[in-house]
Formats: structure tokens, C-alpha cells, sequence
């Protein structure tokens, strides 16, 4: 895969740890099985990608008790106009014929084609990206503020068997990232989920972290 160098100097970090009050305090129950993760991307993506590819959003925070939809992302390199034979050359062959939602530029920024497929009775939404988040941490910034929200910035990266999280998770601040403005549909289902904070600021109180 080609290399991209647009994003190396972004002033941002990721974590490994979330604050324990998102827990403990605001009952929020978060889904960070590593071994599940695995197997919904070796089962979706062929072997021969899975160094490129990812889960991104908001998977990885339960909705009532249950675990949602996950967004798998993979990267494609940076042909720009990739054919539809190219891009399902990414997937396991019984999901190539499966019809593409969208192909082109679409939101959010860095997707280029889109598709669902059920897999153990469940969707899962396929992203095509030319970002190259396998390649560094800032990369992987740039992809995760493609969300409107704050708790949807964890990543599960295959190539390295690790969660990452933006450093809202435990240092606290809005939920809504600068300039953004989410559906009422989009933050309700937040709610849902367990994100209920005063002008939707998380405010840290302790000390106390758990370590992804």
C-alpha cells in the first residue's frame, strides 16, 4: 500500500484508558472484547487486508444492555476512483455480490464507497476509505473526527490487537466536537446509551482509569 503523510503533524493524541466514572458514576457499559472484534473483521475481510482494516464509532458502547452495529473501515490506498471489483477484492467472497449502498465521495469525509451485509443475523457497515489510519496515530485521528460525537472516537485496529480512544474518555470535556452539530436523532441514541451529562459535558471527578 502507498504511504500518505498528509496528517503527520496533528496536535492530538489517543488513549488506552477510559475514565472508571463513565462506568461507576453514569452507568455507561462499554463492549471492548478484543477476541469478538477479531472475529467479526477475519470473517468480513479477506486475509490478505486485514492489516488494513478496523472498527471505528460507536460499536464499541452498548445501547440498553446490547452491543450495536459495528462500522468496519477499511483502507483501499489512495486511488480516489477504485472500481467496484477492486474494492470487494477487499472482502471474503461471500460478501462481494452484496450491492453497494453508495460509491463516490460521501460523508463522512474519507469515505469513498459504502455497503451493509448481515453477518451472524446482525448488520455490518462496510466503509471504504482512502485515510490511512493503519499508518500512524494521527491518521487514525483524522478518521475518528469523522464522528459528531466524542463517545463514538474508539478504535479497535486489527494490526495491532488494541483499542484506542480519544482523550475525552478520560480527561472529560463535550461531547460534541468543535464546530459540529449532530441529529437530536443521533444524540438520543447516545442518551440511550447511557451518556446523560449536564449541557453534555463529562466532568472527571477521580483519578481512577481503566486501562482498554
Amino acid at each position: 500500500m502507498d504511504s500518505d503523510s498528509d496528517y503527520e503533524d496533528c496536535p492530538s493524541a489517543l488513549a488506552q484508558i477510559i475514565s472508571k466514572e463513565l462506568e461507576t458514576k453514569h452507568n455507561v457499559e462499554f463492549n471492548f472484547d478484543k477476541l469478538a472484534c477479531r472475529s467479526i473483521l477475519e470473517n468480513v475481510v479477506n486475509r490478505d487486508s486485514l492489516k488494513y482494516c478496523c472498527i471505528a464509532g460507536g460499536y464499541f458502547t452498548k445501547l440498553n444492555g446490547q452491543t450495536t452495529s459495528p462500522d468496519i473501515y477499511i483502507y483501499t490506498g489512495r486511488n480516489f476512483y477504485p472500481s467496484i471489483d477492486f474494492l470487494n477484492s477487499f472482502l471474503n467472497e461471500e460478501y462481494r455480490n452484496t450491492s453497494f449502498d453508495q460509491l463516490g465521495f460521501i460523508a463522512p469525509q474519507g469515505v469513498m464507497a459504502k455497503k451493509t451485509i448481515l453477518f451472524d443475523d446482525k448488520k455490518v457497515f462496510i466503509n471504504f476509505s482512502y485515510v490511512n489510519f493503519p499508518k500512524s496515530t494521527n491518521h487514525r485521528i483524522q478518521l475518528l473526527n469523522t464522528y459528531d460525537l466524542e463517545p463514538c472516537k474508539i478504535i479497535y485496529l486489527y494490526a495491532k490487537n488494541s483499542f484506542y480512544c480519544s482523550e475525552w474518555f478520560y480527561k472529560g470535556g463535550s461531547m460534541i466536537a468543535e464546530d459540529h452539530t449532530p441529529s437530536d436523532e443521533f444524540l438520543q441514541k447516545y442518551r440511550q446509551k447511557g451518556f446523560h451529562f449536564e449541557e453534555n459535558c463529562f466532568l472527571v471527578e477521580t483519578d481512577l482509569f481503566k486501562v482498554l
